[in-house]
């Protein structure tokens, strides 16, 4: 079987990792977000500037996954410039 990474992105709220934890329970693999870093959000608020650090983590996590044979990795981040957000 060969290794695939499935990105998804949207708005807020929007059930990026709702489908990817479907899709994972069906096929299996792993999930990284960059809402996943540690601290990004406390008391529920975003730190923006972990914000940077938080994708670069993101990157780290899926380039290992890959690195060590993880056949299916899903990414959902919100992955938007503000213009994607104008309904």
């Amino acid at each position: 079987m060969e290794k695939k990474l499935y990105i998804t992105f949207g708005v807020p709220g929007s059930g990026k990792t709702s489908r990817v934890s479907i899709n994972i329970e069906i096929n299996g693999g792993v999930r990284y977000e960059a809402d996943d870093y540690p601290e990004l959000y406390i008391n529920g608020i975003i730190q923006f500037r972990l914000l940077k650090k938080a994708h670069e983590w993101c990157q780290f996590q899926i380039k290992s996954a890959m690195e060590n044979g993880i056949l299916r990795i899903y990414q959902s981040n919100t992955n938007l410039n503000p213009f994607d957000m104008i309904v």
